[in-house]
């Protein structure tokens, strides 16, 4: 039963939370000179509006059970939100450098991001509530790197704390 709690409440956030990002990308679109340097400052108010800012650091998040690419932010794009099942971005990224922000649902172990075959740098980590309880349910990490880029694949992979199951979340950038 606790499984089934779990694979709804993953899979109801994962539908309901970003169902707007196609009209949040084109709104959200501005240019950044340069990468931003933590999570809510890049999200903002959009941050506050999505997920609880009150979380019961004392309760540990559920073991993972998914993995999701968030966000895109380049120099030439700015921000793109990815809405589920999205397999490339709708936006034209390339700059000097690049960010993606990732959504663990539960705890990972274990995590490894990459463009293009370039081990990119986690900048920020920030635990989240996606349902309002004020329990633990993820992380989103922003990851970072500067390199000048036209298009490439992002490739995200994760596994639980004490399982040798790996997730995986991508996403072409063109």
């Amino acid at each position: 039963m606790k499984c089934k709690k779990l694979f709804a409440l993953a899979l109801a956030m994962v539908m309901c939370v970003p169902m707007s990002f196609n009209a949040l990308a084109a709104q959200n679109s501005t240019t950044q000179a340069s990468p931003a340097t933590s999570i809510e400052a890049l999200l903002g108010s959009d941050f506050e509006e999505t997920f609880s800012e009150q979380v019961e650091s004392r309760i540990p998040a559920p073991p993972l059970t998914s993995v999701h690419v968030y966000l895109v932010n380049s120099e030439q794009a700015g921000q793109e939100y990815i809405a589920p099942y999205q397999y490339a971005t709708n936006l034209d990224h390339g700059g000097s450098w690049i960010q993606l922000i990732t959504l663990d649902v539960g705890y990972s172990g274990w995590r490894e991001a990459t463009f293009d075959g370039n081990k990119m740098d986690l900048t920020d980590v920030v635990p989240v509530d996606t349902d309002g309880d004020t329990i633990l349910d993820g992380y989103l990490r922003l990851w970072t790197l500067d390199v000048n880029f036209d298009n490439g694949k992002f490739i995200y992979h994760a596994t639980p704390e004490y399982s040798g199951r790996q997730y995986e979340a991508w996403i072409n950038v063109i």
